[in-house]
């Protein structure tokens, strides 16, 4: 904890603790939760983001099915899923700058 401290410091109204509280991901001795290599995932029910074109409900496939077609779109077996958010520098800067 002192190693970091300086970043969490009182005087800034942010405690090491309460970092912890909300990221407790970043933290020491955290344990992932994500599935491990070789285990099965779920694949759940995704909702297109494209109207369709009688105003009608938006089509839906799922996760599984729709990266298959993307595989077999681009000549290709691997498709990488990258679950990021808006708000991360990384993405911004990195995983969503070509969209």
């Amino acid at each position: 904890m002192t190693k970091y401290f300086f970043l969490f410091s009182t005087a800034q109204g942010i405690t090491y603790e309460k970092f912890l509280e909300h990221r407790g991901y970043a933290g020491p001795g955290y344990i992932p939760k994500h599935p491990k290599e070789g285990d099965a995932i779920v694949d759940g029910t995704i909702l297109s983001i494209e109207a369709p074109s009688d105003n009608g409900p938006a089509p839906s496939s799922t996760l599984l099915a729709e990266c298959k077609k993307l595989a077999a779109a681009n000549g290709t077996s691997k498709v990488l899923i990258s679950f990021d958010a808006i708000t991360c520098p990384f993405a911004r800067l990195y995983s969503l700058a070509e969209l």
